[in-house]
């Protein structure tokens, strides 16, 4: 077997992993974190993975209490004016540029939505219309990855 000596690049490289590592800490102790990311570009066959991808995305996360499609009167599209929300806004956080976010939530169940160009974007509804529910359990946290689609299928 072959030792290698550790050379000063090696160990700077190391360090930035570590401090890159720590800094995606959890510090909150009850709610959700997560990543957020947009989805763009033309996601038809055949992929060829030039024009389409995925980045982060830095925006506004936000928790109201839960709702339905049918508390906004069924689907229509993606985007609603805030004013739309049909329930109380409880909590709200940005993401950063790499889109990590944390949100200190007490327990109960949530919709996330994400602020876009001043608009909420709805990013998925489950198979009984919930707009991306979330369950914050006592003393938890929840992971919560949300993706706001503008791809082309």
């Amino acid at each position: 077997m072959e030792l290698r000596r550790i050379t000063p690049i090696m160990a700077l490289v190391a360090l930035t992993m570590l401090v890159a590592t720590s800094c995606e800490k959890i510090t909150i102790t009850e709610g959700i974190y997560g990543r957020v990311k947009v989805r763009y570009g033309d996601w038809t066959p055949p992929l060829d993975g030039n024009n389409s991808g995925e980045r982060p995305l830095a925006c506004e996360v936000r928790a109201y209490e839960y709702f339905t499609l049918d508390d906004i009167g069924g689907y229509r599209h993606a985007d609603y004016s805030p004013e739309q929300m049909p329930k109380t806004l409880v909590a709200s956080t940005n993401s950063d540029s790499k889109g990590r976010y944390q949100l200190s939530l007490p327990p109960g169940q949530y919709s996330v939505v994400l602020m876009d160009v001043d608009m909420c974007q709805i990013t998925s509804v489950d198979d009984k219309g919930g707009i991306c529910p979330v369950t914050v359990t006592a003393d938890k946290t929840t992971e919560c990855n949300l993706i706001l689609d503008c791809a082309l299928y």
